[in-house]
């Protein structure tokens, strides 16, 4: 900390044009002493940070000549970095906006793929009553037990109201639809859960900050 002014200027803009140091680090050394924190205001170590961040100087504008050069830096780079919070900002809605919208897909998926669920239940028993119906006209060809002959007569009479062969054909084709249906749904399930996995994944990485998350940490651990 003896060393003259000076001789700190040269070290440091010998680094900065050996790209050794960045602005972040020229911030930091200003923070370590006095006669260091001199140094780092000097504008001719800004002008050069400028000519290396951000390009010629002569992209500059007309309000930003009439400030020191490290004034011009701090603002420049504050516009920048407001751009990229609007971009974050942006980046983290849209992907909200995609949670909201899957995870309403999937419950709709779902709520169908329940609802066919249901009627192939429906549509099983209904084929098996047919198949029941078809078995008592058969048992009814052959002597049966009065009591017996009685309950196979009940159940043929309960599926004549509609043509047997052609009931069965439909109740067939409906279970068959109704299956393949379900399969569409829980394929479609399936790749709305990968996606909303996905885009959640996608969001805690973008809420991840690691000073944050030590705080928490800490916090837990006290308690």
């Amino acid at each position: 900390m003896d060393l003259p002014d000076e001789l700190w200027q040269r070290v440091i803009l010998g680094a900065v044009e050996r790209s050794r140091l960045d602005y972040r680090d020229v911030c930091l050394i200003s923070m370590a002493c006095r006669a260091l924190r001199r140094v780092s205001e000097l504008d001719c170590i800004w002008r050069l940070l400028w000519d290396q961040e951000l390009g010629s100087s002569s992209s500059m504008t007309e309000g930003e000549t009439a400030v020191a050069w490290k004034r011009r830096f701090a603002t420049r780079y504050g516009r920048i970095k407001l751009s990229r919070q609007n971009d974050y900002n942006r980046r983290m809605l849209r992907i909200q906006s995609q949670i909201l919208l899957l995870q309403r897909e999937s419950k709709t998926l779902a709520r169908d793929f329940v609802l066919e669920k249901r009627r192939v239940a429906l549509a099983s028993r209904e084929l098996i009553r047919a198949d029941n119906a078809r078995q008592a006209s058969t048992a009814l060809q052959i002597w049966q037990p009065q009591a017996v002959r009685t309950r196979h007569q009940q159940v043929i009479q309960q599926q004549q109201l509609v043509d047997p062969d052609s009931h069965r054909h439909n109740l067939e084709m409906e279970v068959k639809v109704c299956r393949e249906q379900m399969q569409r749904l829980q394929r479609n399930l399936n790749s709305n859960r990968t996606k909303l996995a996905r885009a959640e994944g996608e969001l805690r990485s973008l809420n991840y900050h690691p000073t944050k998350e030590w705080e928490k940490n800490r916090g837990c651990k006290t308690l």
